[in-house]
């Protein structure tokens, strides 16, 4: 699993945990780092899919490319607004810098259709607004990383 690389700080894997799931299982009031929450979630998965798939390999699709700069430039534009809000803000908030500074790590160490997936979900959970221009962009970029047809008119299109 590409995310728990090395390369990827603890924190950053925490921010993006409790940005994208808006401070779901709030993983770090129970001293859980992002990575070993991660860990524990493979493990789960692994298991399950021995159980049910034995003959199952697991093979990640080839890298959209040259969509790292694109997905970088989207970030960078939305972190002036995320910069004023925050994931539950009223219990124990994670700043929306802290969340777009974890997503340019993921989109440039780890891989950049992940780091879109998951400024999808953090662009839903702090509200922020987009334009029109953006909006078509999130649809360039979803088309590149092969996104079925409704993946943005349930997590944004509602934002435009």
């Amino acid at each position: 699993m590409p995310v728990l690389d090395p390369g990827l700080s603890d924190d950053a894997i925490t921010a993006l945990w409790l940005a994208a799931t808006d401070r779901g299982y709030s993983i770090d009031r129970f001293g859980v780092s992002g990575r070993e929450w991660l860990e524990q979630v493979a493990e789960v998965c692994e298991e399950h899919l021995t159980e049910v798939a034995p003959a199952f390999v697991p093979a990640a699709p080839p890298p959209a490319t040259g969509t790292g700069d694109e997905v970088l430039r989207e970030i960078r534009g939305m972190s002036p607004l995320a910069a004023s809000t925050a994931v539950s803000p009223d219990f124990h908030p994670l700043e929306g810098a802290t969340a777009m500074e974890a997503l340019e790590q993921i989109a440039t160490q780890v891989d950049p259709d992940l780091g879109f997936r998951l400024l999808l979900h953090t662009v839903e959970v702090l509200q922020l607004p987009l334009t029109e221009e953006q909006y078509t962009r999130y649809e360039a970029l979803a088309s590149r990383f092969h996104y079925g047809q409704d993946h943005l008119l349930f997590s944004v299109d509602h934002l435009v």
